[in-house]
This record gives C-alpha cells, structure tokens and sequence, in this order.
C-alpha cells in the first residue's frame, strides 16, 4: 500500500491556497492579501497558518483517543480501511473544487484531507512490528529466545533490526514510486494546460489531486485483500487509557532517548519551519 503524500499533503495546500490568494483578489483588488476568516479579517498567509494548527489539534486530540488501536488489539486494519476511504473521496472530492469562491470549501478539504492523510500513514507504520515478528528470521529468534539460546536483549536487537529493514524498504520503493508518479504528473499538467489561464490552472491541481488519489487507491486495494489480521500486543488495560499512559511514560522517559528526542528536534522544527516559508512563497506567487 503506498501511503504517498502527493495529493493530500502537497497538491491539497497549493490547491487551496490559490483558491484563497485568489477570493482575496477578487474582493479587494490585485493588491490585496486579507480575507474576513473565522471571525476577523486575516491575511492569507495568517488562514493558511491558522487551518494548519486546526489540522494538527484535531490529530492530536483524535490520535489520544484512538491512537492505541494502531498498537493493540485487533482494529487497526479497519480503522486504517475507513480512514483511508475518507482519504479516497476527499482527493476525489477536488474535482469539484476549482473556483475562486469555493475558497472555504477548499481549505475544508484541505484540513480534513491532511488529517486523514496523517492517521492513515500513522495506522499503516504501524503494521510494520506485527509484519517483522511473522518473517521467518524471527520466528527462529523467537525460538532460540523461548529455548534460552539468546537473551533478551538479543531479540529486541533482531527484533528491531527487521523493524528498520520493512519501513525502510516501504519508503524506498514508495519513493521511487513516485518519481514515476510525478514524471506522469508533468505530462498530466502540460495536456491540461495549466500556464493557459487561471481556470486551467485551478482546474489542473483538482485533477493532479486525483490522478494521485487514483494511483494510492489502486495500490492499496491489494494491501485491504491480502492483509493478514493479525491481533496486535495486550495493552493489559483499556484501551483507550493505553494511548494517555504510553504519552506519559513517553515523557517521563524522553530523556533515556536524547539522540532520538532530539533528531525528532532536528527533523520537525526545521521541517514545520520549510512549510511555512514554502506556503508564503506560493502564496505570493
């Protein structure tokens, strides 16, 4: 299943954002840059800025609430399915959308569509420890373990490097997947003919939107049919608490982890910081 942003991280916020620069033209003239949003006149940059905090609130509220069922019990394939079946009509929800005064019902999209995007990738990662406890590589480990062949230590060691191994070749074929994606993609932009008009150009993001909503639907059709259902780990309580009391240990035990708290650091800081430079920049465009 190729959990790819293209669409609903990428494509979404451009898409959104000329709708907006583009209401914001048309309502105060070429110069103009605000728009009466959520109660009060705002610059676009201020909305854009402002429905990416609605969009990552919404996450973490939802992610406390349901964010266990990734790790334990049975559910995460069929949250994953409905999540994912959001994500489907939200990306094909966008050929309708491509008119400056659907500028509110873009961004609606554009929240709602980043959410979906995120807990699908967060449902679909975790799946990778259950795939890496049933290769044969393990199931051995697992029976040297259980013999007393090997400590502990040296299965969470096997145990870990498998992990690595799946999620990094999950990524690697899924980049190369959409550099493909993206070669189609310039040939999809110069027959729409984007750079002939505004309308063209609109029109075009709403169907790069799509034709990459397509290519995940079609990859991840196999992945719903051939899954096998396996139970995720005993949380040993409810679980929904189990989501609250991994947070908390999470904290309270950040700082036996210093590398990986702060590469976590290193990578979203800077990353959140390139976003926010790069909605700006097209927005001004």
């Amino acid at each position: 299943m190729n959990v790819q942003g293209l669409h609903l991280f990428n494509f979404a916020p451009t898409a959104s954002q000329n709708l907006l620069s583009q209401h914001a033209i048309a309502v105060g003239g070429p110069d103009n840059t605000t728009v009466f949003f959520a109660g009060s006149n705002r610059t676009t940059n201020s909305i854009i800025l402002l429905c990416n905090g609605i969009s990552f609130a919404i996450q973490i509220a939802v992610l406390l609430i349901i964010g266990a069922y990734a790790d334990f019990g049975s559910f995460r394939p069929n949250i994953l399915i409905a999540l994912s079946l959001v994500a489907f009509g939200i990306g094909f929800g966008w050929l309708g959308v491509h008119k400056e005064d659907q500028w509110m019902t873009g961004l609606g999209l554009y929240i709602v569509g980043l959410i979906a995007y995120q807990l699908c990738l967060t449902y679909w990662t975790a799946a990778f420890p259950g795939l890496a406890r049933n290769t044969r590589a393990l199931r051995d480990e697992a029976r040297k373990y259980e013999s007393g062949e090997i400590s502990r230590e040296q299965y969470e060691f096997t145990d870990s490097m498998k992990r690595n191994e799946i999620s990094n070749t999950a990524f690697y074929i899924q980049s190369l997947g959409e550099i493909l994606i993206l070669a189609v993609i310039v040939g999809i932009m110069f027959g729409v003919g984007v750079n002939e008009s505004e309308q063209k150009n609109n029109w075009g993001l709403s169907v790069l939107i799509a034709f990459a909503t397509g290519v995940w639907l079609l990859l991840a059709l196999p992945w719903f049919a051939l899954e096998k259902k396996r139970p995720g780990q005993d949380p040993g309580m409810n679980i929904v608490i189990a989501g609250f009391w991994q947070l908390y240990r999470a904290v309270t035990q950040i700082w036996q982890l210093k590398q990986s708290f702060f590469y976590l650091i290193g990578k979203f800081g800077p990353q959140d910081s390139l976003w926010s430079v790069w909605s700006w920049w097209f927005t001004l465009k």
